[in-house]
């Protein structure tokens, strides 16, 4: 949390408030960046799955199946690690993605800055809403602990270039959209009234509860029956195995709720999940 502070509030500093820092060149040069997270995140697939034939390494069920393509997909092994100490899953997960994508954002919001003088309204609320989104993730580090993607999934390409492409440079297109489609003379602050700002916001906020809530019930119980007595693992199992079927549609309507931009995606996930 500390390091995405430090970079994200320095950017700002020195790019809004001094003027020293042209964050535009990020936007400038967004298809090569692009690429060059494309390349570094294959590369980095490739690295980990040569190294899971070392020995001693824990590899994940998902990713053992002797069939290249499926496991180099998936990941073979199942926390690779650098240094004997860095967890390179654990920290793609988060850091570099995460941290990544907000300050593309903030760069978007720089470029409409040095265009029109302001930053628009609009720009501000998807700016706001995937801000808060990050912090959220990075102030709430440990529930990620209890995720598929550290318990049981390995780290391989899938992982590689979702966290490191596909999150910062996908999700960042709601606020490049805002920048390159609208027209100069709809660029006023005020082009957003203050009443469709404010049904923005609570459109954003009432699902909040219901995502962090069962997120961080799901890491209690799970915590819990990883560190319990073994005898409480079937029971707890069993609580939250209740708890997930009657709650599990309104989690996800509020996960669409939350993440609107990307809902088509959402939908069809949610849907094979259910």
């Amino acid at each position: 949390m500390s390091v995405f502070a430090i970079t994200y509030g320095t950017a700002a500093a020195l790019s809004f408030g001094l003027g020293v820092l042209d964050l535009t060149w990020i936007t400038r040069n967004f298809i090569p960046l692009t690429t060059a997270a494309i390349i570094f995140s294959s590369a980095l697939a490739v690295a980990v799955y040569a190294a899971s034939f070392l020995p001693n390494r824990l590899l994940s069920p998902h990713g053992n199946s002797g069939v290249f393509v499926y496991d180099f997909w998936m990941g073979r092994e199942l926390n690779p690690r650098a240094f004997r100490t860095l967890d390179i899953k654990e920290f793609c997960e988060l850091y570099p993605g995460m941290i990544g994508w907000g300050l593309l954002n903030l760069a978007f919001a720089y470029q409409q800055y040095k265009q029109l003088g302001t930053v628009t309204n609009a720009m501000l609320l998807v700016n706001g809403f995937e801000l808060w989104y990050i912090l959220d993730a990075l102030l709430n580090e440990a529930a990620i602990l209890t995720t598929m993607d550290i318990t049981t999934d390995g780290f391989g390409f899938m992982l590689a270039f979702g966290d490191l492409a596909w999150v910062p440079f996908t999700f960042c297109t709601q606020v490049g959209s805002g920048v390159h489609r609208a027209m100069p003379h709809m660029l006023c602050r005020d082009a957003l009234g203050c009443a469709v700002c404010a049904a923005a916001i609570i459109t954003k906020l009432w699902p909040w509860p219901v995502v962090t809530g069962r997120a961080a019930y799901c890491c209690y119980v799970g915590g819990a029956a990883c560190i319990g007595p073994v005898e409480n693992v079937g029971r707890l199992g069993a609580t939250r195995s209740a708890h997930d079927c009657a709650c599990r549609q309104w989690t996800f309507l509020a996960n669409l709720t939350v993440n609107s931009p990307h809902a088509p995606w959402l939908c069809v996930r949610f849907r094979i999940s259910l």
